[in-house]
């Protein structure tokens, strides 16, 4: 992850580093997303219907 701000040239500038460098892109492209895995919602709906008796297989618990 990188943090460019909003001006317009630095945005561009960035944006052109990444297009055009191999080595950033891929370092870009394979990090780890700090907000997740994108399955949070999943977790949680089924652990609501756990709660609810709609499964009754309880979800395996979800560690970082």
């Amino acid at each position: 992850m990188k943090l460019i701000g909003t001006d317009g040239a630095d945005v561009e500038r960035a944006l052109r580093e990444l297009l055009t460098n191999e080595e950033v892109y891929q370092s870009m492209s394979l990090a780890s997303n700090p907000y997740g895995d994108g399955e949070s919602a999943e977790r949680i709906l089924e652990a609501i219907a756990y709660s609810f008796e709609q499964i009754e297989e309880r979800p395996q618990d979800f560690l970082i």
